[in-house]
């Protein structure tokens, strides 16, 4: 009788304790927003559904960055550290101090070194490929080591810290991130159980294709970490899949080659970042490094620039289907330069149905490209650069809107070569933008003063809005002539088969603005004049521009093997 009574308390207190834990589980009432997320109350399972990766995950990509999902927009507080740690022996491999600045300072930032950098600064690409040899250049910028997204705190560790087959865990100062997480106030992670992980015991990558993701399902969580993958001055071609998904990442490839780089759609598949000219200063370069041993402690730093993707080096490279958006606000403080793409190489580079979005100097190249059913976006000089040839065949080429008007290109081209070609293109504007604003090209230097810049600009049967100015170029009151100071058909401003939604364009007008003065009229090869547009003729064109194989039948770069290379690089849609 006392043990069936006994039983009967049992079952209660079970049930009881049951209810209870359903409560908790749930977030009951009594969970105030008084109550804390942290190890100080033990709430440690709570904070594990709130991560990625989850607490506990294995085979987490060693590029993998960590989210931390709040109630709602959580606040950065003004100082804490972030750590992560090898559970092997506690020791530290990777920490973001609150506390620290961007070195905005050009010269400050050349005097970093490893010893001395911030953790704002990251280094790109100092790690070595399947081969184990290092490139001999890495990348050093300022960065963003948190985002807020939403009700998201996205923490992105420094480039190449975290190594395969380890455990690591992480913790988080209390104070760093304020906000709630399931109604109580987040104190940070101080138990090295809470957030741990393990990453994958060696690389996935089968052959030479190489899958990204941004939810960490594939070989890689970031196309940098895919494009590290890939060995230094490498002949066998590598294709890189991107996963629609937004890639907030600077990125940096360096002497590689024969390498293309495909997304799902340039509509979803997006690679973006507030990268600027007062944030990181200048075109951007490399910092010299070792191949065996990568960058020395001591050694300084070279400015890693305000491109969102920086190609030094190498040759045929393609991209397709991809958005490269420069997020850098127009209108903020440090509204200035700042390029999706800076393709800093004497080689071939493509892009086919990408979208390229910014503000001023969207674009720049060098060397030679091709540009195919692209989306060309931004104000100022967005497609400029000191190149062979670059051919924007069947693209859209969108101004946007700046109270002190606008220029599509800037070209500063090398004699002998066609520069910046349009063909089959549309000049499109945004609903904000007036007529007669935005010019055509304006020229950037003085005949004879740098012989090596030439303003070579060709549009090719266009369609052009009425937001390109009738005298369509301009010559700055600091300029004193063109380069070369008379167009022709073969270098300068020059132009054939125009029209818009009316019909042909009358080029009458066409010229370029020289202060207030403007040198209006077509210049023909019987009519020499300074500074004027040269409108080809039906056989120059033939001759000269009717399609890519003859406007790019100048690239004969390097010993690269191409098919149909010996007789011009003639790229396929």
């Amino acid at each position: 009788m006392k043990e069936h009574l006994f039983m009967k308390i049992l079952n209660v207190v079970i049930i009881a304790v049951f209810i209870i834990s359903c409560e908790n589980l749930t977030g009951s009432p009594h969970n105030t927003s008084n109550e804390t997320i942290g190890e100080s109350n033990g709430s440690e399972g709570v904070i594990s559904e709130v991560l990625f990766p989850r607490s506990n995950a294995t085979s987490v990509n060693v590029d993998t960055y960590f989210w931390v999902t709040f109630d709602s927009t959580p606040v950065i507080g003004s100082s804490g550290i972030i750590g992560i740690y090898d559970a092997d022996d506690d020791s530290l491999v990777d920490s973001i101090n609150l506390e620290d600045k961007p070195v905005t300072n050009a010269t400050e930032f050349q005097k970093l070194t490893l010893m001395t950098a911030p953790s704002t600064i990251n280094i790109i690409g100092n790690t070595p490929g399947r081969d184990e040899v290092y490139p001999n250049q890495v990348r050093i910028v300022n960065y963003y080591p948190i985002i807020i997204d939403g009700k998201k705190v996205k923490i992105i560790p420094h480039n190449n810290k975290l190594k395969y087959g380890k455990t690591y865990y992480i913790r988080i100062d209390n104070g760093t991130f304020n906000g709630t997480i399931g109604g109580k106030m987040f104190t940070g992670i101080t138990n090295k159980e809470t957030w741990r992980f393990s990453t994958k015991q060696m690389p996935t990558v089968t052959g030479n294709t190489i899958y990204v993701s941004a939810d960490g399902k594939k070989d890689f969580t970031t196309l940098q970490g895919a494009l590290d993958y890939i060995p230094v001055n490498n002949t066998t071609p590598y294709t890189v899949y991107v996963a629609a998904g937004v890639y907030e990442e600077l990125l940096f490839l360096r002497n590689k080659s024969n390498i293309s780089v495909i997304g799902d759609d340039r509509n979803s598949t997006i690679i973006q970042y507030d990268n600027y000219d007062s944030f990181n200063n200048g075109t951007g370069s490399g910092t010299n490094a070792d191949s065996t041993t990568g960058l020395s402690l001591n050694q300084v730093f070279a400015r890693g620039g305000r491109a969102i993707l920086l190609i030094s080096g190498g040759d045929s490279i393609n991209f397709e289907n991809l958005w490269f958006k420069s997020i850098h606000a127009q209108g903020s403080a440090s509204a200035n330069q700042a390029e999706t793409i800076y393709f800093n190489s004497n080689g071939r580079f493509v892009a086919k149905h990408c979208s390229f979005t910014g503000y001023q100097d969207t674009i720049q190249v060098k060397g030679f490209s091709w540009f195919y059913d692209c989306l060309i976006s931004g104000d100022v000089d967005f497609i400029w650069g000191a190149n062979n040839t670059a051919l924007f065949e069947n693209c859209e080429i969108r101004s946007r809107y700046n109270n002190n008007g606008g220029y599509i290109v800037q070209a500063r081209s090398i004699a002998g070569y066609a520069g910046f070609v349009f063909l089959n293109c549309k000049l499109t504007r945004e609903s904000d933008l007036p007529d007669a604003s935005v010019y055509l090209a304006r020229s950037y230097t003085t005949s004879g003063s740098n012989s090596s810049y030439y303003d070579n600009v060709a549009f090719i049967s266009c369609m052009i809005d009425s937001h390109i100015k009738p005298i369509g170029f301009l010559l700055p009151t600091t300029v004193v002539d063109t380069n070369p100071s008379k167009s022709s058909s073969v270098a300068g401003w020059r132009e054939y088969g125009s029209y818009n939604s009316s019909g042909t364009l009358n080029l009458a007008n066409r010229g370029a603005t020289n202060g207030t003065t403007e040198v209006t009229g077509p210049v023909y090869s019987d009519q020499p004049a300074s500074h004027g547009t040269y409108v080809l003729s039906d056989e120059e064109v033939k001759a000269l521009y009717t399609n890519r194989s003859t406007i790019l039948s100048g690239a004969t770069y390097g010993s690269f093997s191409y098919s149909g290379f010996s007789s011009g690089w003639v790229p396929i849609p």
